[in-house]
Parts: structure tokens; sequence; C-alpha cells
């Protein structure tokens, strides 16, 4: 039987006077758990993002019992200001990274606080918004419950992006096993020797694996343990604000798609050179797979993993 569920539209002023609009979801008052999740958005879509997922998962919070904010930055969706035009994707998306909006997230906080008294405030990031969750709860650290981020980006360029490849290695993986696969089919040959196959692709994808390889081989046979990351693209943004946050003993979960290279990336350069060797000093800090996932979460059985891990979690 549906749940009723109610929908506002909310406008919210930002550190530099601009309006800022949102979405609140909320349950019907007999269901109300007093518990409210800030969903922070990659910065570079609107508040429904890519599959519109987000609008999905907050209707399923809603009905139980849980209130969603979703909320548009400056210059996306329908808040106001302009977001720097004719610039590559690649290069807006760094500036997420670096920031760009988390003063807009601390307007909401701030926002969010005096609205709903009382509540427990849980912040929702994906991608982007993920940095934007860290660096803003770091700054409001006794405001905030707990972070739900999914797709974390640890990193400002994927591991071995330079000026010679803006491939990712499981992306390069991915191509390799691809043409492996052909190795036998004269059709591929007469492609390649032709000219006709991706070149840069297959060549990039073979600089970007032996570039790993080459930096896994060094640390081993070179270990150097550290407790700060110490790839220099590492995001010191989010190494900063998750450090403050999980020494305040912050609950901190990260969902990560099984299919997506921010989730390699993760792995080797956090997971495994900080979190697994240093357990004892982040103790409230938890890692879930999502198998067969990949970074849109755009399909049916994607959406219900993340709803399903994002629940267990906040009611364990």
């Amino acid at each position: 039987m549906a749940v009723d569920i109610q929908k506002e539209v909310v406008r919210i002023i930002n550190q530099e006077g601009l309006f800022l609009y949102g979405i609140l979801t909320k349950p019907c008052q007999e269901n109300n758990q007093n518990r409210l999740v800030i969903s922070c958005q990659s910065g570079i879509v609107a508040k429904g993002e890519i599959g519109d997922h987000l609008r999905w998962v907050a209707d399923r919070l809603a009905e139980q019992g849980i209130t969603v904010l979703r909320f548009d930055q400056h210059g996306t969706g329908d808040s106001q200001g302009e977001c720097e035009q004719d610039i590559p994707v690649r290069l807006f998306f760094q500036r997420v990274q670096d920031g760009c909006f988390v003063n807009d997230t601390l307007s909401v906080i701030d926002w969010a606080i005096k609205r709903f008294v009382d509540y427990d405030i849980f912040l929702l990031g994906e991608c982007g918004g993920c940095i934007s969750a860290l660096a803003a709860g770091a700054e409001r650290l006794k405001n905030i419950q707990g972070y739900i981020l999914i797709a974390a980006p640890v990193l400002r360029f994927s591991i071995t992006n330079n000026s010679k490849s803006q491939i990712g290695v499981l992306d390069a993986r991915n191509t390799s096993k691809q043409y492996h696969r052909k190795f036998f089919q004269l059709s591929s040959w007469f492609r390649f020797l032709s000219g006709k196959s991706d070149m840069k692709l297959i060549f990039g994808s073979i600089f970007v694996q032996l570039n790993f390889l080459v930096r896994k081989s060094c640390s081993i046979i070179f270990p150097h343990p550290t407790s700060i990351p110490e790839n220099p693209v590492f995001n010191m943004l989010f190494w900063k604000s998750f450090k403050i946050i999980a020494e305040a003993k912050k609950n901190i979960c990260f969902l990560l798609p099984q299919l997506d290279n921010e989730t390699f990336e993760f792995n080797v350069e956090f997971k495994q050179k900080i979190l697994d060797k240093h357990k004892k000093q982040f103790p409230t800090c938890k890692i879930v797979s999502l198998p067969d996932t990949d970074h849109s979460i755009m399909f049916p059985q994607s959406r219900k993993m993340v709803l399903h891990e994002l629940l267990n979690w906040m009611n364990r």
C-alpha cells in the first residue's frame, strides 16, 4: 500500500545573496522520524541528477519517515547565479572538487538547522557532492549526525591522467579485455592494420596500465607506510575534511559502485593505503560495495541497492 508523502518547494539564500531552490520530500506527520537527509548532487546537473534516481530515493526515504532536501547549487537547475560558460566539463568538475559549492551547502545546512529543530541531520553526497558534504560538514561538525557518500572521488585527476592520457585504469583494463577477445578475428586485424581502429584508445590504455603497474611495483619493492595520502593528485580538501569528521567519531558510510573508475581509485589510493592500515583510527567509517552498478546509478536494481544500504546504515 502506498504511503502518503508531501513535497514542498523551498527557497534558501546563500552567502552571496542568491536564491537556491530545492524540494523537500516529507513523510506524513504520524510517520515522521525527525530525521533529515540533505542531498548534495555533483553540481554538474540539477537536483534530479541523471536518471532521476535521487528523486526516487527521496520518495522512498520519505515513505520510511525520513525527510529529504534536494537542492540546486548556484548556477545550476532552478537556482540563481551563473556558472562559468564554455569551459570543459572536466575543468568545471575540478572546481567542484576544489569546493566551489561548499558555501552553498553551508547555507542550506544553516537553514535546515533553524527549520528542523531537534532533527538528526545527515548529508548525502554523490560524486562531486561528496566533497561539498564533507567540507561543509567539517565546518558544522556538531550539527551533522552522519554522512552517506556515493561514488566519492578521492583524486583531482585519475591515477594516470596527465597530458598523454585521459583514460582511467578501469577503462583501460576493459579496453584491453575487449581487444584480447578480438585477437584471432581477421576482421579486427584488418581494421587495425588499415588504421580504422581507435589507436589513441589502444595505445593510451597500454600506457595507463604500464604506468599503474610501475607505480604498484615500486610501492611493493619500496614500501613506505604512511597515515596521509601520498599521491600528488589526491584531493586534500577531501582528506582534511574527512580527517576532521572521522576524528570527531562521526559516522561515515561510503557506497562504491563496482563498475566505476572512482571506486577503483578510492580502493587503491584511499582504502588500501590509508583506511586498511589505520582501522583503529577510523572506527566509524564503513565501506559498502554496490555490485554490478555504474557511476550513474540509473538502473532500477542499482537504485534499490542504494536505498537498501542507506536504510540499513541509518537504522543500524
